[in-house]
């Protein structure tokens, strides 16, 4: 994939990327806390965790999946927020159902600590730190099937993961995470450092879109 041309990015892509980044600061600060204690480097990048919080809810706050349930800019289910943050109780919801089909919250508890930006991105970026150091070379991002990253959308622990097929969502992430890139004028074609085969999983997702 070349990316010698520049790229324009469509104004409903602009739009969302606007969302997601008014928390970029925290992907940053999240990405350099988790370290691999063999290599002493940073596991994760910043835009992985940025590209998973646009999977999750473009950025937003207090966005909340009641089916899962899952709640915040990452997601997190109350597995995840146990083990790797310091959750002790899921949001409350209310007893007046007709607040069930009110967004973003349908009717859960805002002020639940799960809900602060901080707390969700510091426990979020936790669980994909462990995913990636602990199944990213078995199922690297060019597995357009199980990649590590579907474990999150598992929403269990690492230890746990089925690495079940998840293909509509390792392809949202590389979506994601290739207009993040081309955002920050990264050249795709030349990966940087962390992500080898990011250039050959994009040409691999846009050959099967093809296909």
């Amino acid at each position: 994939m070349s990316a010698s041309a520049p790229t324009i990015i469509p104004p409903d892509i602009a739009a969302e990327l606007a969302l997601v980044l008014q928390h970029k600061p925290l992907y940053i600060k999240y990405a350099n806390a988790h370290v691999d204690p063999i290599t002493k480097q940073p596991i994760l990048i910043w835009q992985y965790i940025a590209s998973s919080a646009w999977n999750e809810s473009t950025g937003n706050q207090f966005a909340t999946n009641p089916k899962d349930p899952s709640w915040g800019v990452m997601g997190l289910t109350l597995a995840i927020a146990k083990q790797y943050g310091s959750l002790t109780a899921p949001p409350v919801r209310s007893t007046d159902k007709t607040t069930w089909k009110v967004a973003p919250t349908y009717g859960y508890d805002a002020a639940n600590p799960i809900y602060i930006v901080e707390n969700n991105i510091c426990w979020g970026s936790a669980f994909l730190a462990d995913l990636k150091r602990k199944h990213g070379k078995q199922f690297p991002l060019t597995d357009l099937k199980t990649a590590w990253v579907a474990g999150y959308n598992e929403g269990e622990t690492a230890e746990t993961i089925k690495h079940v097929p998840d293909p509509k969502y390792i392809a949202g992430f590389l979506t994601h995470l290739k207009w993040l890139c081309i955002n920050e004028s990264l050249q795709i074609n030349d990966p940087f450092e962390n992500v080898p085969d990011l250039a050959e999983a994009l040409e691999a997702l846009e050959a099967s879109t093809k296909a």
